[in-house]
């Protein structure tokens, strides 16, 4: 009992405090044993005999906006929807749909399993099949990381469907589900940017003429290729953004471009004038830059949260 009076006595809070008093009162010790009431924490913090203090871990570093060093997509993981159609035709392929359940059963590739990627590790009847791993499209980098772990797990053939579900839709390939959720799968969420900005083969067109704060913030946030067109008033460039489209893919076939207006509002009309497999790969960035704005901003202050300086130091023995 002594040792315990001793750690309140020092100081480890309210809260540590009053968990040792239900240890105490759970060991049958009388009342003459436990303090009637705990000494407010000491302003300097001290360790018990025998204890020594742990050095509090420092701050993470600043949230960095801007992509100073670009990620390269790990080409070799990937292999084209033509490629993976002929596999299914002569069934030397195993497409794996790593999305939600719930996403799998609205639409999906016949034939497809549904497999959670975190739970891929375990399927030891997948390690000598020839696995494609699909998901929208959008967003690859999980994937990437998993087709490396699956491979140095001993997963001997696994590659990544190249543009997802969108790719597969758009060159006209067997589905099955509601054709109403297809529409969804060249709409980038702003966390997909965001987690995506850092790969060079990103390309932003900003057709955005918001210039404030905020605006200037988020801009800080875009892959490091941006392309920014005008609109007058509310005319929709779409010739310049065409072509604009067609310089990237000559500089890059694998580039992947995200269009960024103000709002939602003029992506309908482009979508319509933008059709074609020689668009597949052509995403509109969902709610616009204002959309973003407040992702990065909530990224920025999550970050100065913690980045707060530790107020607690510990004991160790």
């Amino acid at each position: 009992m002594k040792t315990l009076l001793n750690i309140i006595e020092h100081g480890w809070g309210t809260l540590a405090a009053s968990l040792l008093l239900l240890v105490a009162t759970s060991a049958n010790l009388t009342a003459a044993e436990i303090p009637a009431e705990i000494p407010p924490a000491s302003t300097e913090f001290s360790c018990p005999a025998g204890l020594v203090p742990t050095t509090p871990t420092s701050a993470p570093s600043p949230l960095v906006l801007e992509v100073k060093t670009p990620r390269h997509r790990e080409r070799s993981c990937f292999v084209t929807a033509d490629i993976v159609a002929k596999q299914t035709k002569s069934g030397s392929v195993t497409l794996v749909d790593v999305r939600l359940a719930e996403d799998f059963e609205k639409f999906r590739i016949p034939g497809a399993l549904n497999i959670p990627l975190h739970l891929l590790k375990t399927k030891s009847f997948l390690k000598t099949a020839n696995i494609v791993l699909v998901n929208e499209g959008r967003s690859s980098r999980d994937l990437e990381e998993s087709c490396r772990a699956l491979k140095q797990a001993g997963f001997s053939r696994v590659s990544i469907l190249d543009g997802g579900l969108h790719a597969w839709h758009e060159r006209k390939q067997p589905v099955e589900g509601d054709p109403l959720v297809s529409r969804s799968f060249n709409k980038l969420k702003t966390s997909e940017l965001f987690f995506e900005r850092a790969y060079d083969d990103w390309v932003a067109i900003n057709l955005s003429a918001a210039s404030g704060p905020d605006s200037r913030q988020a801009l800080k946030a875009l892959p490091r290729k941006v392309v920014t067109l005008k609109t007058a008033g509310k005319t929709v460039p779409t010739t310049e953004i065409r072509n604009a489209i067609r310089a990237q893919r000559l500089a890059n076939p694998n580039a992947k471009i995200a269009i960024i207006a103000d709002t939602d509002a003029i992506y309908s009309k482009l979508e319509q004038e933008l059709r074609g497999s020689e668009y597949v790969g052509v995403f509109y960035l969902a709610g616009g830059l204002a959309a973003y704005q407040q992702h990065v901003a909530m990224q920025v202050a999550i970050r100065h949260e913690a980045d707060k300086p530790a107020k607690l130091a510990s004991c160790r023995g």
